[in-house]
């Protein structure tokens, strides 16, 4: 994956004023793409969503997190009806609007969250991720102060990429151990 490209959109991601159109939506899960695991077709999935109907979905789900008593698992409900949404992409769509009541469900998060043991447990359904949300939620209720979920479902994505192995692979020759000879060869000189 190009890092620039990464870089790019995590800027646009997190610096932009959420929006209500196809326009955000084939956006976010463009970012989403770059940044997580690489599904092919999904994005010509969502790009099939009509502009009226994703601002209709977007419209139900706000109110339902304005309501008196926010649901975020009906919010997100709410944008599965689209093409290509399933509540990972919807918890993507939901936080940064409404960070207190819903976190993005990265498979990083959810192994930091220790909700499964590895990724290939991870299920990407509604009820894995009302589980995640409301761990996410309790925690950043037990930080106190200006926490939310979407902070927490953050430091557990950071958490996990700084604990992985590097993937990155060393310079040839370097960290290996000298080739039978080449020691000698060296006190020679």
């Amino acid at each position: 994956q190009d890092p620039t490209k990464l870089t790019t959109l995590d800027d646009w991601f997190f610096k932009t004023e959420p929006k209500k159109d196809k326009a955000y939506l084939v956006k976010v899960m463009e970012w989403k793409l770059t940044r997580g695991t690489f599904r092919p077709g999904l994005l010509q999935k969502v790009e099939l969503n009509n502009d009226e109907e994703v601002r209709r979905c977007f419209a139900t789900a706000y109110e339902l997190l304005h309501a008196e008593t926010p649901s975020s698992t009906k919010a997100l409900k709410a944008l599965t009806a689209l093409q290509g949404v399933g509540p990972v992409t919807a918890s993507a769509l939901l936080c940064r609007a409404f960070p207190q009541h819903v976190a993005y469900m990265s498979d990083e998060a959810v192994l930091g969250s220790g909700l499964v043991k590895k990724a290939s447990d991870i299920k990407y359904d509604m009820a894995t991720y009302t589980r995640f949300n409301s761990m996410v939620i309790s925690k950043a209720v037990e930080l106190g102060g200006h926490w939310t979920a979407e902070q927490v479902a953050r430091a557990l994505w950071a958490h996990q990429k700084l604990a992985a192995p590097s993937s990155t692979k060393p310079e040839k020759g370097v960290g290996k151990p000298a080739a039978k000879g080449v020691k000698k060869s060296i006190k020679k000189t």
